[in-house]
């Protein structure tokens, strides 16, 4: 999910990129704000707070890197969901890719392990299912 914030006098612009979203098959949808707690994801000791860009383990605040940040978003949006990392990589680069994703995904995959998970080699936020991609949980 995205959200594009327009000010509230630019009613021509918003229109414009309404009809944009609905000629290549989006939906637009107003809202006056946006509730914090809809950018707040959670998986037992794991939270990204999309409002603040902050990501913690156990109360402990995690340094990702922009792209660790976003594929680890990804996965906390679909919580439970079985992600290629083809998806993955279209959903953070938005490009057709041949074959390159499933390597580029693994690295920044192990990387986030790393720096989230309690013991990196028995992932508990993160984990892989053979042969079809990464979930949350």
């Amino acid at each position: 999910m995205a959200y594009i914030t327009i000010q509230e006098d630019n009613k021509e612009r918003l229109e414009k990129l309404k009809k944009i979203l609905s000629e290549n098959g989006f939906e637009a949808v107003e809202r006056n704000s946006v509730d914090e707690d809809e950018l707040i994801y959670r998986f037992d000791g794991l939270e990204i707070d999309d409002f603040k860009k902050r990501v913690t383990v156990d109360g402990k605040s995690i340094s990702l890197t922009p792209t660790e940040y976003n594929i680890l978003k990804v996965l906390m949006e679909q919580k439970g969901r079985v992600l290629s990392a083809e998806q993955i990589y279209k959903a953070i680069w938005n490009v057709e890719t041949i074959g390159v994703e499933e390597n580029v995904i693994a690295v920044h995959i192990r990387r986030i392990r790393m720096k989230i998970e309690h013991d990196p080699k028995r992932p508990h936020f993160v984990k892989a299912v053979w042969g079809a991609g990464y979930r949350v949980g």
